[in-house]
């Protein structure tokens, strides 16, 4: 090491102390930082950091956009941020950490170290040595260039063997558990969060909640209502547990590679549109005690964001696929799950090797006796009409309402704007996703839901006539929807097109997790009403 440079490490690390002992020494660090901050203020992820690291002016536009976001957005003041443990080691790069976590500081912006790995659900010697490392930091620095927390991004859903081996799943709830006892015995003035997907439920969300200080939901949707509906039972643990939750929003472009879709992320909409729907998001989520606030996924993208809305385009061609014709029923439809009302109707089978669109492992669906459907559609001049005779050689769902995505179901897709859709490859509100469970014929009741799109006030489900038997084969489910769930007047004509998609989803395992899907498009893509069947009502 030369002496200018054991000369510039004095100067920075004294600059640094004179600066913290000019401010307040009874300004909270740490966990009381992160919890002082107002209610609805917002965190940011960093993923490409070390530009920002090593620039004083990439800096000064990273604190710029977080004190001052665009479209009146709420002021960012948590930054997770992404780097290497050895950078906190590193002769070259502490000093850089330790005046950059300052100047954060000096605007009231915490700063949590931000590291993750899929293995890190079940290895935990690297979690122990990034704890102990920023201890060590820690421990060597001024008050005001201490890291405020560390955040776990691990995701071990993303494994093949999340879905195949409980001992897997198990064994990261424990992970975390250990992460979070070992913060506490040699961090406990830092804050700890994870980020997690939102398909947890009961004892699982307690037991991530208690480990932690809060959680970070990857909430990515960019409809509100759904936002704040999904994140409920989250928020109803946290209020229990007197823990905290934020909700994470996507503004990165569609990318297909890590399942980013225009559904899921904000960036076709632009900030102004994204701002006005969050208004709607956090006024339903504030009311729960245990809210933090907002999350954006990602510095990057969120900083590339347009104003206005950016018109997306279907450049894809499908394979043609013939279009079924919708019989008008002149004769009355039952709705009591016997299926000898159609029996004048040819039905559609979906039990193909191309129709499987999903299993969580290779070579697990097998045939139609493990999953298959048949399935008939009508209609009148008052409604839609559906059945579907489900072959499934074990029926299990222990879930009702939204959450029997983790059961035995249908996917019943209605995209009722067929024109207005013929370039968009992405859902809107005219685009109605129906979940559709038979219960488990012992103790849990039959169930329907609309995922798709989420309403503040959704239509009336008492409107819709449904019913589920069980049948040698599997079970039967037979429904009647009104044309008036989709709006006062709403009506269709004969040789009106229609999109639509029929998905029955199979769970055998004692996960609670989606094992197989199959649908009725060989080219189905979730959230692209194009790559739907297309639908003629014939009268």
């Amino acid at each position: 090491m030369n002496r200018f440079f054991i000369v510039y490490c004095l100067i920075s690390t004294m600059s640094i102390l004179n600066s913290s002992c000019a401010q307040d020494t009874a300004q909270p660090s740490g966990r009381d930082r992160f919890f002082s901050r107002p209610a609805g203020t917002r965190s940011i992820w960093v993923w490409e950091s070390i530009n920002i690291l090593q620039s004083k002016n990439e800096q000064q536009k990273f604190i710029d956009l977080l004190n001052t976001p665009p479209g009146n957005g709420a002021k960012i003041t948590n930054v997770y941020f992404s780097s290497n443990v050895n950078f906190l080691r590193s002769e070259t790069l502490k000093p850089k950490f330790m005046e950059f976590i300052a100047s954060l500081h000096s605007h009231n912006i915490t700063f949590q170290y931000l590291d993750g790995s899929p293995s890190w659900g079940h290895q935990n010697y690297d979690v122990f040595t990034l704890m102990d490392t920023v201890k060590a930091y820690n421990d060597s620095v001024p008050a005001e260039a201490k890291i405020d927390g560390i955040h776990l991004d691990v995701e071990p859903h993303t494994l093949p063997i999340w879905g195949t081996n409980p001992k897997f799943k198990l064994k990261f709830f424990e992970s975390i558990e250990k992460y979070g006892k070992r913060m506490r015995e040699i961090n406990p003035s830092l804050v700890f969060g994870i980020d997690i997907p939102t398909f947890y439920t009961g004892e699982e969300i307690d037991r991530l909640a208690a480990a932690t200080d809060y959680l970070t939901l990857m909430n990515y949707t960019d409809n509100a209502v759904l936002m704040a509906k999904r994140a409920q039972k989250f928020y109803d643990t946290a209020n229990r547990l007197n823990k905290r939750v934020e909700s994470g929003i996507e503004t990165q472009p569609s990318t297909p590679k890590w399942g980013v879709t225009p559904p899921i992320t904000f960036w076709e909409e632009g900030w102004e549109i994204m701002e006005q729907r969050l208004k709607v998001a956090e006024s339903m989520m504030a009311k729960n005690p245990s809210y933090i606030g907002l999350a954006i996924h990602y510095y990057d993208s969120y900083k590339k964001m347009n104003k206005g809305r950016t018109e997306i385009h279907d450049p894809n061609t499908y394979p043609i696929q013939p279009t079924v014709d919708i019989p008008y029923l002149y004769e009355g439809i039952i709705i009591d799950g016997n299926l000898d009302d159609w029996k004048q109707y040819t039905p559609l089978t979906i039990g193909l090797k191309e129709h499987l669109i999903y299993e969580i492992s290779p070579n697990l669906w097998g045939n139609a006796n493990n999953l298959g459907c048949k399935a008939y559609l009508g209609w009148t001049d008052q409604g839609f009409y559906a059945a579907f005779a489900v072959s499934d050689d074990t029926v299990v769902q222990n879930f009702s309402d939204e959450d029997i995505v983790n059961g035995d179901h249908i996917e019943f897709w209605l995209d009722i704007d067929y024109e207005g859709d013929e370039t968009q490859p992405y859902i809107n509100e005219d685009d109605f996703q129906f979940g559709i469970s038979p219960g488990n014929f012992s103790t849990v009741e039959k169930s329907i839901c609309l995922w798709v799109p989420a309403m503040a006030e959704p239509p009336a489900f008492d409107t819709i006539s449904f019913q589920s038997v069980k049948s040698e084969k599997g079970y039967i489910l037979e429904l009647f929807i009104p044309f008036t769930f989709f709006g006062t007047g709403f009506s269709f004509n004969a040789n009106d097109k229609i999109r639509f998609n029929i998905d029955p989803s199979d769970t055998d395992g004692d996960n609670n997790l989606q094992e197989i899907l199959l649908s009725s498009s060989i080219c189905r893509q979730y959230g692209n009403p194009r790559s739907f069947r297309t639908g003629l009502l014939k009268k």
